[in-house]
């Protein structure tokens, strides 16, 4: 088992790389880092993350078998292999197929229309070799699939799917296959997996697919349906592994838990990706112990173009490191965040419909391209210290942001640090458009408050009254942003820009005086102090 690794490291941005799914063993890494440093922007620390150069290989690609050479395997109950070369499987069989083959040997099982079930234990075992390929041959309807109730072990290995690999395992070809793991799993390698089947079909009461090491999709067309993940890389002790990489697929995810989920880190280019998790945006809430979101990677997300709709009970897209978007069409539906990062969210392009409690949250936020349209019940966009890598940042520097958020102690952009905007149109509509604690620099760009073009950034903070949005004297208020009311219970909560509308703020709760005038003309007061 060969890898091929690069880590980069460039000033203090996190780079993370692709290769295309050439069926070359090497080819030369694109960058999905955007090319320009914005002005204006602190970042505290360097970031590094490894990356996978060549991972698909000719042979893994093309599913191709010389049928002269094949040896055919008769359906006469369990079956071991012990050597290299292909072998050729047809009709039905009713045992396990092991493969116990040498530390360097390369084994391809061929299914032309075979049906493989195992009631006893896995329908697949590959117990030792170098890598075996399972092939679907064109043209053929191919199952494989193990018990409801089975204990089998072999050393300390408890062997718990359909298909279940000690060495790196490839599934190709251009056949049709179904893989049902019905006691637990329906494919796992203890190395690498790597997918470039054009036909593939996975039910499992757990996980779909499994690659320790590993899970590679590349030219692919999977559809899952999984009790628990989708798909899932579990190594966490080697930060080279545990990673997931979509390229050039089409995967199709109903997950009852995460529909993707890697360890370290997860890589997509030209990806048609469509999964519903935990039951969607929609369902009751699950166990809060466990994790309902749609793409979770532990320390990087790069996506580069593609198709994408996730609707998920948990976050959308989350990963405790940074996330680059520089291209693709996205419908982001979740019950919590569109797209959460605990480090750093950049998009730098493509188009993003994000309708979730928050839309984008992070710890620093750098908008340079795209059109994105965000509609929340709580903050749009939501710069809060996750990490101690960045400073709580929003900066927009290009790009289209439209954020419509529901009324109530909601913000269109909040920044528990600075706002930073250059470039870019923004239109905002709700009852407070800013909130921020550090300081807001507003050199460029357009913004728009509840349809109306603003000069300067207003800020709309505890305790203290600052401009509603509505239009001037429409609701009784006058100035560019007439007065809101503060929390009631603070005094000075008239704000830098008070109305004067019809009904003076009384402040209903609290002891202090409320803001004066207000959204419509109401009280200041409209919200209880904390």
């Amino acid at each position: 088992m060969k890898k091929f690794w690069k880590t980069t490291l460039v000033g203090a941005l996190a780079l993370v790389t692709l290769s295309g799914c050439a069926a070359a063993p090497a080819g030369s890494a694109k960058s999905l880092i955007p090319a320009f440093s914005p002005a204006g922007t602190v970042l505290t620390a360097a970031l590094s993350a490894p990356v996978p150069e060549a991972a698909v290989s000719k042979r893994d690609a093309s599913g191709e078998y010389d049928a002269a050479e094949a040896a055919a395997l008769s359906p006469d109950g369990d079956l071991t292999i012990r050597s290299a070369g292909t072998y050729l499987l047809s009709g039905k069989y009713g045992g396990m197929i092991v493969v116990e083959a040498g530390a360097e040997d390369k084994v391809q099982l061929v299914m032309d229309n075979a049906s493989i079930s195992n009631e006893n234990g896995p329908a697949i075992y590959v117990k030792s070799a170098d890598k075996v390929f399972l092939t679907a041959a064109e043209g053929t309807v191919n199952e494989i699939s193990d018990g409801t109730a089975y204990t089998l072990t072999d050393d300390d290995t408890t062997l718990d799917a359909a298909v279940f690999s000690k060495a790196d395992l490839t599934l190709n070809g251009s056949g049709r296959l179904t893989i049902t793991g019905n006691k637990k799993h329906a494919v796992v390698s203890k190395d690498e997996l790597v997918i470039t089947a054009k036909e593939l079909t996975v039910n499992a009461q757990n996980i779909g697919l499994n690659g320790k090491d590993s899970v590679i999709l590349s030219g692919a067309a999977v559809s899952i349906t999984a009790g628990s993940d989708g798909i899932r890389s579990d190594n966490d002790t080697d930060a080279e592994r545990g990673f997931v990489s979509v390229t050039d697929s089409t995967v199709t995810i109903a997950s009852g838990k995460d529909g993707i989920q890697a360890e370290t880190l997860f890589t997509a280019e030209n990806a048609s990706i469509k999964i519903s998790s935990g039951g969607g945006s929609g369902a009751r809430s699950g166990d809060a112990e466990e994790s309902y979101k749609g793409i979770k990677a532990g320390t990087s997300i790069t996506i580069d173009g593609g198709s994408w709709q996730i609707d998920a009970l948990d976050d959308a897209i989350h990963t405790d490191g940074s996330i680059l978007i520089s291209d693709g069409t996205f419908t982001l539906r979740s019950a919590e965040d569109g797209i959460h990062a605990d480090e750093k969210v950049t998009i730098s392009g493509g188009t993003l419909d994000i309708t979730a409690l928050e839309g984008i949250e992070g710890t620093y936020i750098l908008i340079s391209g795209g059109d994105i349209t965000i509609a929340s019940s709580d903050d749009g966009i939501n710069a809060a210290r996750k990490s101690s890598a960045f400073n709580p940042t929003v900066e927009i520097t290009g790009g289209t942001v439209s954020v419509t958020v529901a009324a109530g102690d909601t913000d269109g952009i909040d920044s528990n640090g600075d706002i930073i905007i250059s470039g870019g149109t923004i239109s905002i509509n709700g009852q407070f458009a800013f909130d921020y604690d550090g300081s807001a620099s507003f050199t460029g760009g357009t913004i728009y408050i509840n349809g109306q073009q603003v000069s300067a950034i207003p800020n709309q903070m505890m305790g203290r009254g600052q401009g509603g949005f509505g239009h001037p004297r429409e609701f009784g208020g006058q100035g560019e942003f007439p007065g809101q009311g503060g929390f009631g219970g603070v005094p000075g909560g008239q704000g830098d820009f008070p109305g004067q509308g019809d009904f003076p703020g009384q402040g209903d709760f609290g002891a202090g005086p409320g803001g004066q005038g207000g959204f419509g003309g109401g009280r200041g007061g409209v919200r209880p102090s904390y």
